[in-house]
């Protein structure tokens, strides 16, 4: 048996290949520190389709259907059926890829109220600021500035809040950005680099939460700074993407309404990032990689 945790799931993976179950593994293994773990089989076995409505999403550009009832989701071959004590994910073979992981492992994790934030996360002293906005509003350079001012980055743009606690991780590997930012934000960490991507971005590794970190705030770029408070819970639900199953819905919609008690949520411009996120968490003192 091959077991493992992504934050509160405990995963028994030994039915796959090892290739597989290490992939798996390196994209999601994450120590939340949570009690009370959820366990979640992977089986191989044939199973009937569902015979819900067909839907299609789209993430990172890539689009598929599949469908979904109140606590299943079937994407092609692969089908996650949650309870409220257990989890199964069958497969007809022993594959499954990148794309449908992503889903299905979002959707377990938002399940058991773990709200997904298309957000960056810097963190100092055991206090978080998640930066949040559309694609290309500049999440990723806010990284990379912090980054070079010492404080530390959890998540490029794949945070995971616990609203109860206000525990936060990043499951990003790493921060990219094209070499020409990094001289111009963060020259200091050009030696830290470990390769590029096939963007040609330098990549710096992000290593997983080690310590507990709260989140204090969440800031939206290109929001006025008072949002007001009519579009807080709408703009607190885009950035937390899609949920599948009426399972997953009941549980985000229980998860944002702490998340609005008991955060600060502000707007902010590119200009002013800095300083706000310096008025949550206090002067980063050193360079950190």
């Amino acid at each position: 048996m091959s077991t493992w945790t992504s934050l509160d799931l405990t995963l028994d993976t030994g039915i796959l290949p090892d290739h597989l179950e290490a992939a798996l593994r390196d994209r999601w293994e994450t120590h939340s520190g949570t009690p009370s773990p959820y366990p979640v089989t992977v089986q191989v076995a044939d199973f009937p389709d569902l015979t819900a409505p067909e839907r299609t999403v789209t993430v990172s550009n890539a689009t598929t259907a599949l469908h979904t009832t109140k606590d299943q989701v079937q994407i092609g071959p692969a089908l996650l059926h949650l309870t409220p004590g257990h989890a199964t994910l069958t497969l007809r073979t022993p594959e499954l890829s990148e794309l449908t992981a992503l889903l299905l492992f979002s959707e377990l994790h938002r399940a058991r109220g773990w709200l997904p934030l298309h957000a960056s996360t810097a963190a100092l002293n055991g206090r978080a600021v998640s930066i949040t906005g559309p694609s290309g509003a500049g999440k990723s350079t806010a990284a990379l500035r912090l980054a070079g001012l010492g404080y530390t980055i959890l998540a490029e743009d794949q945070t995971w809040l616990h609203p109860g606690t206000r525990r936060v991780h990043g499951l990003d590997r790493w921060l990219r950005a094209y070499r020409d930012s990094l001289e111009r934000f963060a020259p200091q960490l050009l030696p830290h680099t470990q390769g590029t991507d096939v963007y040609g971005k330098h990549l710096l590794s992000l290593s997983r939460t080690r310590e507990p970190a709260a989140l204090e705030a969440l800031l939206f770029l290109g929001q006025p700074i008072e949002i007001p408070a009519a579009h807080v819970a709408r703009l607190v639900w885009e950035a937390s993407g899609l949920p599948l199953t009426l399972t997953g819905q009941h549980a985000t919609a229980h998860a944002i309404s702490p998340v609005i008690r008991h955060l600060h949520i502000r707007g902010t411009g590119r200009e002013g990032l800095l300083d706000e996120v310096e008025r949550q968490l206090g002067p980063a003192g050193g360079i950190t990689s």
